[in-house]
């Protein structure tokens, strides 16, 4: 027994020290764009029935051999009618300048992160991931720095929340 509780320690070490978390979205001031209405308590946001436009602050360098993963959790209102969140990456070249935009799921330009229907309304957590590079996705040539990005892009509002939006280098 005691010797299985090393290992599992031995483990959960190797692994944390193959993940790094490079950004975790923990307040509205880890975002710039167009935040509006948009707020943060005890680490989750609340769109507020708004349009939005969330840019982090921050730009990431990204090293050449590694790959990043982009997760958060989200959940539209009970109320909330059908739409669409895009979720991923503003690629940036050496200068700041950007490249385009790369979204992390099933399509790199239309992944719908807040799936719901007319006839069912999705009102618990879902977990959205995307790994960069992989076979569907890469970064644009140049790309020297990202920034996350997170919109609504449709000509009504969903009224989301969201937490745990984390970019992890591996």
């Amino acid at each position: 027994m005691k010797y299985l509780a090393i290992f599992m320690l031995f483990v959960s070490v190797a692994l944390s020290a193959a993940e790094k978390v490079v950004f975790e979205a923990k307040s509205i001031r880890d975002w710039g764009g167009a935040v509006r209405k948009t707020t943060c308590k005890d680490g989750i946001f609340d769109t507020n029935r708004d349009l939005f436009v969330l840019i982090s602050r921050e730009k990431f360098p990204i090293k050449p051999g590694k790959t990043y993963r982009l997760t958060g959790d989200f959940k539209l209102k009970p109320y909330a009618p059908f739409g669409n969140i895009y979720f991923g990456f503003i690629a940036l070249d050496a200068n700041g300048k950007t490249i385009r935009r790369v979204y992390a799921g099933q399509s790199p330009y239309n992944d719908r992160v807040a799936p719901g229907n007319n006839q069912q309304v999705r009102n618990f957590w879902l977990t959205f991931e995307g790994v960069v590079p992989s076979e569907k996705f890469k970064f644009p040539k140049g790309t020297a720095f990202v920034q996350i990005i997170l919109h609504q892009f449709e000509d009504y509002i969903v009224d989301m929340n969201f937490k745990n939006i984390k970019l992890i280098e591996e």
